[in-house]
């Protein structure tokens, strides 16, 4: 029998639909007494279970069931494989059939998750955390809590020790930054998450002049208001992470969300600073606080960085130049920029941008840009390129060009719009003769996109042809 995943709620299909149990009225019961051959079939499917989630458990289960197997099994482990326990909310399940969480615990676990865990609720998770904690699960090494958090259930974290994941969620109630104290006493931990899904409630920042030191994580992801994202890595030390993700969760219609418009900024500075060997950086940001391009200079840096994606307001060709030229990204592999904050008046690299990123970041193998398509294209320069400079052998493979302007609205004849795709082809299959994926959007018609991308595939199927 493989190893299975299974589920208590939506009608219970899954564990109990195994063990001969039917729906008299709203009732899980059986036919008849329980005897040990139905616990042995119990057993049997029980042992191979390593995933189970509890989610709208509202039925009934006759109290003979659970007695049954508490009087005959309580005394050892219903689910001794049990690898990863995940309880949606404790609210979607009724009370009696809360009884089964402890009997399904199991010391072979090394997944936990709770969500939507109410103010109600959360002495309950508390008393399941302590209840799980060490000795009684030796491998848990991934967490996530989420919903209405306190000291309550936060202050359990801490004791199980050999914890290499934790992901907490804050909802509305005041979140407490104190957290960080915990996690820099759990030396094993390696990735962080942090939400605050706050809707009007305060954030309590940490102590003036504290410093939390987490030397053993190398993930950090928070997701908050960018003020708020701002505190909490200004008072880190992770010398060794090295993949850190900012998302900005802040509701522009929402005065409480308001941050000041440089907080990304200076996170992205701080993080160029406190995480010397970063290879990850992802930022997402909304309209209003996108980051400009100078903000990135100090990435130049983080000679280890493989992966970049960020929200930018717009830029134009020497920025680019500026940002490369004076750093070689040679372990770059990912560059995303995400354009917000624009109009279709403003301005963008063109083209030759592309030639930039080719030059100084060698090793890249998937670019999203957004690149200015329209009737200004310097068409000349373009061929000139392509006849004068040795073809390059970038291994660039996924290309993503998206702009503001479609070059069929501002002019364009037929003749001008397919010596453009033409031009536009060679250009890119020159600087990137290996390319896989093309890869317009917001830029130009189906019908000019659908002919860029054939004529770039048929250069390559023509060289080899020939070789």
């Amino acid at each position: 029998m493989d190893t299975q995943d299974a589920n208590l709620g939506d009608n219970s299909s899954g564990l109990l639909s195994h063990q001969n149990l039917f729906l008299r009225r709203d009732t899980w019961t059986t036919t008849g007494v329980i005897l040990e051959e139905n616990l042995r079939r119990l057993d049997f499917y029980a042992r191979h279970i390593r995933s189970l989630e509890l989610r709208n458990f509202k039925h009934k289960v006759s109290s003979h069931v659970y007695s049954t197997i508490l009087r005959y099994r309580g005394h050892t482990e219903l689910l001794p494989g049990l690898r990863k326990l995940t309880i949606q909310s404790i609210d979607g399940i009724s009370m009696a059939n809360r009884l089964i969480i402890p009997i399904i615990s199991s010391s072979s676990l090394t997944a936990v998750s709770f969500s939507d865990i109410s103010q109600i609720t959360e002495v309950e998770v508390a008393s399941l955390l302590h209840s799980l904690s060490e000795p009684k699960t030796p491998f848990l090494q991934d967490l996530t809590l989420s919903g209405h958090l306190s000291s309550l259930s936060l202050d359990l974290v801490k004791r199980f020790a050999k914890l290499t994941t934790l992901s907490v969620v804050f909802y509305s109630q005041g979140a407490d930054t104190d957290i960080l104290g915990t996690c820099s006493k759990m030396a094993n931990l390696k990735t962080l998450s942090l939400k605050f899904i706050l809707y009007r409630s305060p954030f309590i920042p940490p102590p003036p002049n504290t410093v939390y030191n987490l030397n053993s994580l190398t993930t950090l992801t928070i997701e908050a208001i960018p003020d708020h994202i701002l505190r909490i890595v200004e008072c880190v030390e992770v010398p060794n992470v090295d993949a850190i993700t900012l998302t900005d969760l802040s509701d522009p219609q929402n005065l409480y969300d308001e941050s000041s418009p440089d907080s990304l900024d200076t996170c992205v500075r701080r993080c160029a600073i406190m995480a010397p060997s970063l290879q990850v950086l992802e930022i997402n940001a909304k309209r209003g606080t996108a980051m400009t391009w100078k903000t990135l200079l100090p990435l130049q840096n983080c000679v280890h960085l493989r992966r970049l994606e960020v929200c930018i307001k717009p830029f134009v060709d020497t920025n680019v130049a500026e940002l490369y030229e004076s750093g070689e990204w040679t372990s770059l592999e990912t560059l995303k920029f995400t354009l917000v904050d624009y109009i279709h008046t403003c301005p963008c690299p063109t083209l030759f941008a592309l030639n930039t990123v080719a030059t100084h970041c060698l090793n890249l193998k998937t670019l999203k840009i957004c690149i200015q398509i329209d009737h200004n294209m310097d068409l000349k320069s373009l061929q000139k390129h392509v006849q004068t400079v040795p073809r390059s052998c970038h291994n660039l493979e996924t290309l993503e060009i998206y702009g503001t302007r479609d070059p069929l609205s501002v002019g364009y004849t037929d003749n001008a719009t397919m010596t453009a795709g033409v031009v536009v082809s060679r250009y890119i299959d020159h600087l990137f003769p290996r390319l896989k994926v093309l890869t317009f959007r917001e830029c130009c018609t189906d019908e000019w996109r659908k002919g860029v991308v054939d004529m770039v595939k048929a250069y390559q199927e023509m060289r080899v042809q020939h070789t």
